[in-house]
């Protein structure tokens, strides 16, 4: 947690995150780089945050846990989603590939993070609206040469 996360204190004004006071909701939290957090894995309260706009966890150590199997699909008003550096690790959950307003995915710099099911074409599917798509030093040795050409079909708009 923290300094300025404290019990029975407005949130609005918590290190990290963006308020939106028109719609009541909190829009982004980055919570990446320079608060250099650890933890044994996400919170489940996270996917509570369904207006949220921006995740940025980067750089943040979080003890090779696994991302949790369910909840990102709850987050469907993401654009920009970074777990760059992040120490996860295990099957990329499907839940993400549902956040078809993505702009920005960074998944990159987790070598122990992998997709085996679905497919890599499967998961990009619903992704056509991804603009920066970052997955280095990740294992997607299971898809073989075919994760190049979901991109191109899936990703049209990929810079």
């Amino acid at each position: 947690m923290l300094l300025s996360w404290q019990p029975n204190t407005d949130c609005c004004h918590w290190e990290g995150v963006t308020y939106n006071t028109a719609s009541g909701h909190v829009v982004a939290l980055d919570l990446g780089d320079e608060y250099r957090l650890q933890s044994n894995g996400l919170d489940p309260a996270l996917f509570n945050l369904t207006s949220l706009r921006n995740l940025s966890l980067s750089g943040n150590d979080f003890g090779g846990a696994q991302l949790p199997a369910s909840g990102f699909e709850r987050l469907s008003e993401l654009v920009h989603l970074d777990l760059f550096s992040t120490n996860f690790i295990g099957q990329i959950p499907i839940g993400i590939a549902s956040l078809n307003k993505l702009l920005a995915l960074d998944l990159s710099n987790n070598p122990y993070l992998y997709l085996i099911e679905p497919s890599f074409q499967t998961f990009t599917a619903n992704l056509s609206n991804l603009r920066v798509l970052y997955l280095d030093e990740m294992d997607l040795s299971s898809s073989g040469e075919t994760w190049s050409r979901a991109i191109a079909l899936s990703v049209p708009h990929i810079q």
